[in-house]
């Protein structure tokens, strides 16, 4: 793992705007991961061993680590949005595409949404610890040096339920979770899993729809958050890491 410098306070990053925080890392020379790379059964190993060790170290050593809580992000937003859904949105390309689809899929979200508050508060006052976590040890935030596998970018860490971490490792496949249960001795919840996973799925769904509500244009990275975000409500779920 490559961690940030603590700020004088101990924080992990520093806020300098509203929408900006500035963190200083160590300089490191290796190739850095995609999002939505697979990822091999060894790369899987040795990060679920990583992210053992993360969760088993005392907070108090780092410094500074708030809590993270279980709620749904972007929820006003998505409220608004999905009110809207019923009047022509004209502000970019894809907006009257985005309308539409959001429309189509309306009962599919409010299902998800009541799924999400089935659960979460189950999760939230149950047994398992509150651990430091990374929160998005997705392929994007790995480097990989020489031998080593590192974990990146540690803007979102916090106090939270292990399964904010490994929910992106939860592919279905028999003992997924094996070698991560006999490390740390705790049984990964599903519940959690669900739960994290759904806040990630409406969260990118809120962002997609405000994105393409509001005005764009047509580029590269407008295009590839436009598909990802008909994948996500078609499926329902962003996608854990997929297997190479």
């Amino acid at each position: 793992m490559i961690c940030p410098v603590p700020a004088t306070d101990g924080a992990p990053a520093v806020r300098i705007a509203s929408r900006y925080s500035l963190a200083v890392f160590p300089f490191l020379d290796g190739v850095p991961g995609r999002w939505g790379e697979p990822i091999g059964d060894d790369d899987r190993s040795r990060l679920l061993h990583m992210l053992a060790e993360l969760h088993g170290v005392e907070p108090v050593s780092l410094g500074r680590v708030a809590t993270t809580p279980i709620e749904l992000l972007w929820r006003a937003e998505l409220e608004e949005i999905l009110a809207d859904v019923n009047r022509p949105w004209t502000a970019g390309p894809h907006s009257a595409e985005a309308r539409q689809a959001l429309a189509a899929h309306l009962a599919d979200i409010r299902g998800w949404v009541a799924r999400w508050e089935a659960l979460a508060s189950g999760v939230a006052s149950g047994a398992a610890p509150s651990v430091v976590t990374h929160g998005e040890p997705h392929p994007g935030n790995l480097i990989r040096a020489s031998d080593r596998l590192l974990l990146i970018d540690w803007d979102t860490v916090g106090l939270a339920p292990p399964e904010r971490d490994l929910w992106m490792l939860d592919d279905g496949s028999p003992g997924r979770f094996a070698a991560y249960t006999a490390a740390t001795g705790h049984p990964v919840d599903p519940a959690a899993i669900a739960v994290f996973r759904l806040t990630w799925t409406l969260a990118d769904i809120s962002g997609g729809a405000a994105m393409f509500r509001a005005e764009h244009t047509t580029d590269p990275e407008t295009e590839s958050r436009w598909r990802g975000f008909l994948d996500t409500l078609s499926t329902g779920a962003t996608a854990p890491y997929g297997r190479r």
